[in-house]
């Protein structure tokens, strides 16, 4: 058993994160040392040019003659597969030179790249240890895993949805993202194409027929079913029209079949199959797409069974067993690609290599020095969806499918959100936001790198070292934290194990998360250990959030991305939308179930029916921001929520410089060196048939000071060569010429280094190694738990929506920004001054609010004394003259949903509702007395002085209170996207305010306050009852919420009633001052107990 006393842990801003016991490990078919045997047979003498690239092109087609080479081939490009012969005739014929390349470059990607691909690379299970030894099992060891492509499967799905038979005992289910608005329901369809899946958004009017179906499967029936609970419902309709209206819903996917692949679970080519078999239909063994499944089947396992060098073909070599699968496919009415017709993933082994403490030790510390040297966080499109969802609903809690619908709802990735504002408080302050795109701003720390490289490029050093302490001075706290749970991508180098004294350890890559699986999820089918591995990683990072629920999206934008996406159960819950999880029923969360609400600066997902937070996770590596339905966009996009989502070096405003030196940080190497190469440098250097010009050549690779190693680099595809070998030259400088120019870095660590080694030789290899967030002690926990705002959600117990003409009276009074105070004023005073006081009062209060249209919602509580209807007539007598003056925009009656569990629950509502009508009176008093544009100074400092209050009211001391300002003051940093140049305004600012706000608060609680600050005393007074109420509730455990959250709102409320423009931009400032004024609090008192201890 591993001793947890001795594994490789660091703290990282303010948790401490330890490695995973077990790891990736990723190596190439082929050792390294192949590529350099081949390279070393050019002869760099001036006169055996043409000798060298003979030897160099024979050399290749020895190569090539590899079973092993040709298997991969013969999956990745049967085409390339087919024109072998022909090429091997004239290996340097010119008419072959697009062959030459193509084959040049998939032997560098046998024998260099390890980044997993069919054949060419695959993967192990490697364990941590007390040393490294990155060893590699002999090839005979290797398994090939094969599965029938996913778009191949959805293809077949699709017919077999069109089989009445298959039809009548298939299971159905609602589509995952349907939703009713009024009277008609929505939902997203899919619609093929060619090969494209492409996503629309539909609408359906509502029946008695549709709104029975859509309820029967609610979970899951069958047609049969379906056409008996039509037919029940209405005689007259017969059975054939009753299937044939079902047949049409699941036509337009308002249904989905149990026909459709699985992208959670086991292999879903043979779940298919059996599902198949399982249906008891008879005949269904005839039937040609069920055949060509099942021998599709059987020959994938009959390949898996034989070693990875055979190459599947036929007797006579003229058809490999992926055409024939293919051919086969087809004849029963497909359209299948013999290249893409299978999924073929290869595993190396299992604990054989090993990965020392050390070297665990130095990837987080590497880690720590890139989160240090994030730029800081900007405004993205989940802020983007914050603002919308509260311009909107506010701090609600609203159906998740209801806020994502397009047309109804705020949808996601918008671009559209408006500028901002200024305000006496506001003017000057530089917040992030709407403007043009661009490079996000360097690090504060980026300074250090700016002064190494400059001194790098002095000097003419190839490397520079960057100081890891001086970077966390510089940087100060991290501007966003680590996830619970993220992997580093990492390749070891020679000599750095156990603590050597010199030289760097490993390179690394950089790190990605949450979580640790979104590179390694896919592969946990090859092998038990894999799969246990990320299993035992998941609940690591789910045990930091043991109040929620986490749960896997589910979901398949396009049929061949689904050999990405699938991959067996990794979590206890999943989300399904537009693709079948493989998970029981009871497991998956439907999107109908989900609700989303704004807490503080978080985006909170709920479940109704669990009654719990939902933290969505894609466990594989998908590019999400691909065109798919917004739904899938917002889930994914929902996991970086307030955390640095990935890191590696970036050189920021230098990244376009001609040479960019090595950069060690203490034993790690975090940057490559790099040489920009622009496409006109290229001129001359190939022939007009692509071949080399090696003075040319030579004279350019001398200037430029290139080692003998080089890889380009274009997004995820790496290509090295090395550039004594005019074969690999000509193919990365024709590669260059083809993209216009790009960037060489060096091969790091070069072949003769690698470390991996197997019993044929070294191995290029990556290791991603997961880290997870250690809980070890309770204070640790709770300081995490901080910027999150609320630990846990109650099950919701809202009052049910109170229709126009019941209970309440609620109207929306819409005008511009600059007239609502003047509503206020002119129709809000004297309404409530119209009604009855004393015991007989009524509850009201009003905010202040945009849908985007700013407006004022007012909410009076009938009673036995004055209905709704006579509210309503005193409403319209006050509001007539100012509609028809244009003043009031326009009056809309609404429903009203108090948000019951946000204020504590339907006990101590009442009461909430109650202050917020003696917060609604100071408010309109306050108002008043600063009315017009010079109030607008003295209207922020009262909306801090009684925010300021709320807390003393409800007898928080200086240290508790202080607690709270500081938890909603991080929120609110984190929501506007705080940068160094905003706390330095603010900081100064706040220096030239604090002697007055001081002042002013000192004067708010003397016995006698000033006439300014009377309103806010009245408040105090009247409602001491009502605090006394709310204080009784929460020492008896009934309040729904945490007190310290409700207080928040409360303070919310009160400045949002005072300022008529921008309040969570205001209380972005507002709370960092009071935050401060109470740290200064803090200090004098206890400088104070400390002197008199001492006197």
């Amino acid at each position: 058993m591993r001793d947890r006393r001795r594994e490789p842990a660091r703290r990282i801003g303010d948790a401490t994160y330890r490695a995973a016991d077990g790891f990736m490990f990723r190596t190439p078919g082929a050792p390294i040392e192949q590529l350099c045997a081949w390279s070393e047979l050019a002869d760099t003498g001036a006169a055996g040019e043409d000798r060298s690239r003979r030897r160099l092109a024979d050399g290749l087609v020895d190569a090539s003659r590899s079973s092993f080479f040709l298997a991969a081939l013969s999956l990745a490009s049967p085409d390339l597969l087919a024109r072998m012969d022909a090429w091997r005739a004239a290996p340097l014929d010119p008419a072959q030179a697009t062959v030459l390349r193509a084959v040049s470059r998939y032997f560098v990607r046998m024998c260099a790249r390890a980044t997993p691909y069919g054949l060419f690379a695959g993967c192990a299970r490697g364990r941590v240890a007390e040393r490294t030894d990155l060893a590699v099992l002999p090839r005979a060891q290797w398994r090939r895993v094969s599965r029938l492509d996913m778009d191949a499967l959805s293809q077949m799905s699709r017919r077999l949805g069109e089989d009445q038979v298959l039809l009548r005992v298939a299971r159905l289910r609602r589509n995952p993202t349907l939703v009713r608005i009024g009277d008609r329901w929505h939902a997203v369809e899919t619609r093929v194409d060619g090969r494209k899946r492409r996503h629309h958004l539909v609408a359906f009017v509502s029946d008695d027929y549709l709104e029975l179906v859509i309820d029967a499967c609610t979970g899951e029936a069958s047609l049969a079913d379906l056409v008996d609970r039509l037919v029940a419902h209405d005689p007259e309709i017969a059975p054939d029209e009753a299937q044939d209206y079902v047949a049409d819903l699941i036509r337009s996917e308002v249904l989905l079949t149990d026909l459709d692949p699985i992208v959670t679970g086991g292999d879903a080519g043979r779940q298919m199959l059996a599902t198949l078999q399982g249906l008891g239909v008879s005949g269904v063994d005839e039937s040609p797409l069920v055949q060509a499944l099942a021998k599709a089947v059987d020959a994938m396992a009959a390949m898996d069974a034989t070693s990875v060098d055979v190459v599947p073909v036929g007797d006579a070599g003229s058809a490999t067993a992926y055409e024939r699968i293919s051919a086969s496919l087809n004849e029963a009415g497909l359209d299948s690609d013999p290249a893409r017709v299978v999924q073929v993933d290869l595993f190396t082994g299992a604990d054989v290599a090993t990965l020392g403490q050390a070297h665990c030790r130095d990837v987080l510390a590497g880690v720590e020095v890139l989160a240090h040297l994030a730029p800081p966080p900007q405004e993205g499109a989940l802020a983007d969806f914050r603002r919308r969802f509260q311009d909107r609903w506010g701090e609600a809690e609203v159906p998740l499918s209801e806020v994502i619908d397009e047309e109804h709802g705020i949808g996601f990735l918008r671009s559209d959100s408006p500028a901002a504002g200024e305000s006496p408080l506001l003017a000057g302050l530089p917040f992030a936001g709407g403007g043009a795109g661009g490079q996000p701003a360097p690090a504060p720390a980026f300074r250090h790198i700016l002064d190494r490289t400059h001194a790098a490029w002095s000097s003419g050093a190839h490397v520079m070292e960057i100081d890891a302490d001086e970077v966390k001075r510089l940087a100060g706290t991290l501007a966003e934290p680590l996830p619970d749970a993220f992997a580093a991508i990492l390749c070891v180098l020679p000599g750095g194990d156990a603590g050597a004294p010199v030289g760097p350890s490993l390179l690394l890559q950089g790190f990605s998360g949450p979580s640790g699986a979104t590179l390694t999820g896919r592969f946990t089918h090859l092998d038990p250990s894999l799969l246990a591995d990320v299993r035992e990683h998941l609940v690591a990072e789910e045990a930091c959030r043991p109040e929620a629920i986490f749960a896997e999206i589910v979901h398949l934008p396009e049929g061949r991305i689904g050999n990405v996406i699938a991959r067996p159960l990794l979590r206890s819950h999943e989300i399904a939308l537009l693709g079948r999880s493989g998970a029981a029923a009871d497991q998956v969360i439907p999107v109908a179930d989900l609700m989303v609400s704004i807490q503080g600066s978080r985006i909170v997902l709920r479940s109704r029916a669990l009654g719990r937070e939902v933290i969505p996770r894609l466990s594989t590596a998908h590019n999400y921001m691909l065109p798919a339905i917004g739904l899938y966009r917002f889930l994914c996009v929902l996991q970086g929520q307030g955390v640095l989502a990935g890191g590696g070096w970036q050189w920021g405003p230098l990244a376009s410089a001609r040479f960019l030196p090595r950069v060690v940080c203490g034993r790690v190497v975090l940057e490559r060196a790099s040489w920009r190469v622009d496409r006109k440098e290229l001129d001359g250097l190939l022939d007009d048939v692509g071949c080399l010009q090696p003075a040319a050549f030579a004279t350019w690779r001398a200037a430029r000071d290139l080692p003998d190693w080089v890889e380009l680099a274009e997004g995820d595809n790496v290509l090295l060569a090395d550039l004594r070998n005019p074969l690999l030259v000509e193919m990365i400088l024709d590669r260059l010429v083809r993209i216009g120019g790009g960037r060489l870095r060096e091969a790091l660590p070069t072949p003769e280094a690698q470390v991996a080694v197997g019993a044929d030789g070294r191995y290029a290899h990556e290791i991603v190694l997961p880290f997870t967030r250690q809980i070890v002690a309770a204070d640790e926990t709770a300081t995490r738990a901080i910027p999150r705002q609320q630990a846990t959600v109650a099950p919701v117990s809202r009052r049910a929506a109170l229709s126009p003409g019941g209970d309440w009276l609620y109207a929306k009074l819409y005008a511009g920004e600059a007239e609502l105070d003047r509503l206020c004023l002119d129709l809000v005073a004297p309404l409530v001054a119209s009604l009855p006081d004393g015991d007989d009062a009524p509850t009201w209060f009003f905010i202040r609010y945009a849908d985007p249209e700013p407006h004022l919602r007012l909410r009076i509580a009938a009673s036995r004394h004055l209905s709704a209807p006579e509210l309503l007539a005193r409403l319209h007598e006050q509001a007539a003259p100012l509609l028809d003056g244009g003043r009031l925009r326009k009056l809309v009656l609404d429903a009203y949903e108090p948000e019951t569990d946000r204020y504590g629950g339907p006990e101590a509502l009442p009461f909430i509702e109650r202050w917020f009508r003696h917060d609604s009176e100071a408010a309109l008093t306050l108002v008043a007395a600063s009315a017009g544009a010079s109030g607008s100074d003295l209207r922020w400092r009262l909306a801090l002085v009684g925010a300021r209050l709320i807390l003393d009211d409800f007898g928080f001391g200086p240290e508790p209170a202080q607690e709270i300002l500081r938890a909603v003051d991080k929120g609110y940093r984190a929501e506007f996207a705080t940068s160094r140049a905003l706390d330095g305004v603010i900081s100064r600012r706040f220096r030239d305010h604090r002697p007055e706000l001081e002042a002013l608060l000192a004067r708010a609680g003397a016995e006698e306050v000033p006439a300014e600050l009377a309103p806010l005393r009245r408040r105090t007074e009247r409602t001491r009852t009502l605090v006394a109420a709310l204080l009784a509730l929460a020492g008896e455990d009934r309040l729904a919420a945490p007190l310290p959250d409700i207080l928040a709102s409360l303070m919310h409320m009160h400045i949002n009633r005072l300022l008529r423009a921008h309040p969570r931009a205001h209380e972005r400032v507002i709370y960092e001052y009071l935050a401060r004024l109470g740290q200064s609090d803090l200090a004098r008192r206890r400088a104070g107990v400390k002197a008199g201890q001492h006197a």
